[in-house]
């Protein structure tokens, strides 16, 4: 018996060392969230300007040009419930906070990460930030606590066969935002396109659930009450996308949805600029139909600065200032 448990023991021995190396490799690859993570903490101390949201403000805001002390912790599908999650994670780490930017898109009051294609996503935030998954059902999930789990055994080895590089596709600047290029002339037309828009709306409309609007509303109350108290100043933006994306939006839903944040929002004086249609960008700044590459980012983030940031930051006490809608 004690040779057969000898012999168990030389067999798994070997198992075991190899997954807790592979866990601690697969942890320290560089992905979205890790990479986010280890370039904001060590500046959680001066930060002055945190942006939160999703895609659109992961790509088009060049948070270093806001303000030296500005980072962009917005990620690709984050919904309000990690936004609020995040915030209050780093909240008493952040004494010089002075304003907060949040997105307000097409899909924001009806869209729960947990509910679209890429719940995945909701992991990721357990694994890195140590958040709660949305998901209550999916919070015993394995996949919440092991890297390894989460890649699976076979991608594992290809990323280990490869470095473990992760992608190298996904850049990211020190102030966090991702920094995607331009497109080129003989590809513009085909990634933008009313095609393309099309199924882009599509897409986002299969991730909306008008059952989640109150929800949404009630955690989206609680931040807004949470930075009111602590003199934080927040901003809602919504960020230019392209006349195809636009003419291919719900427009009575999205007025619908809007006017109802903007409600809440108002009863805590927070902003709002709306540059969704702004005439300042043409096909040439986005690198698809509603994300800005990196020069438009450039260009959207000085008129965020010049908008609002710059006055924010002189303003003698952090206290919200009543909500304004910029003309676009």
């Amino acid at each position: 018996m004690r040779t057969l448990a000898a012999k168990l023991l030389l067999l798994l021995l070997p198992l075991a060392l190899i997954s807790g190396w592979l866990e601690l490799e697969l942890r320290a690859m560089p992905n979205s969230y890790n990479q986010k993570r280890d370039l904001l903490e060590p500046r959680l101390p001066g930060l002055r300007v945190l942006v939160l949201g999703a895609s659109q403000e992961n790509q088009d805001i060049a948070a270093g040009l806001l303000d030296k002390d500005a980072f962009d912790l917005a990620c690709v599908g984050q919904d309000w419930y990690y936004d609020r999650l995040l915030a209050l994670k780093y909240l008493d780490r952040m004494p010089k906070l002075r304003l907060v930017v949040l997105t307000l898109s097409y899909v924001s009051v009806a869209y729960q990460l947990r509910h679209s294609p890429e719940a995945w996503r909701g992991f990721q935030y357990r694994l890195y930030y140590g958040l709660p998954d949305e998901d209550p059902g999916s919070r015993y999930d394995l996949r919440n606590f092991s890297a390894l789990a989460f890649t699976g055994p076979l991608d594992a080895l290809k990323d280990a066969c490869n470095g473990f590089r992760g992608n190298p596709d996904v850049v990211f600047g020190p102030d966090g935002q991702q920094r995607v290029p331009a497109l080129s002339d003989t590809v513009l037309g085909f990634i933008i396109n009313g095609i393309s828009a099309g199924k882009r709306i599509s897409y986002l409309e299969s991730t909306m659930r008008e059952q989640a609007v109150p929800e949404n509303l009630a955690l989206l109350q609680d931040l807004l009450r949470t930075l009111a108290l602590r003199h934080v100043q927040v901003v809602f933006i919504s960020s230019p996308v392209t006349d195809e994306y636009r003419q291919a939006m719900d427009m009575k839903l999205w007025a619908g949805h809007r006017s109802e944040a903007l409600a809440l929002a108002k009863k805590f004086n927070a902003r709002y600029h709306d540059y969704l249609a702004d005439p300042r960008f043409t096909d040439e700044d986005f690198s698809d139909v509603d994300h800005l590459n990196v020069s438009g980012a450039e260009k959207f983030t000085r008129i965020l600065k010049k908008d609002f940031v710059d006055s924010a930051l002189k303003e003698k006490t952090a206290a919200p200032s009543p909500l304004t809608r910029s003309p676009s």
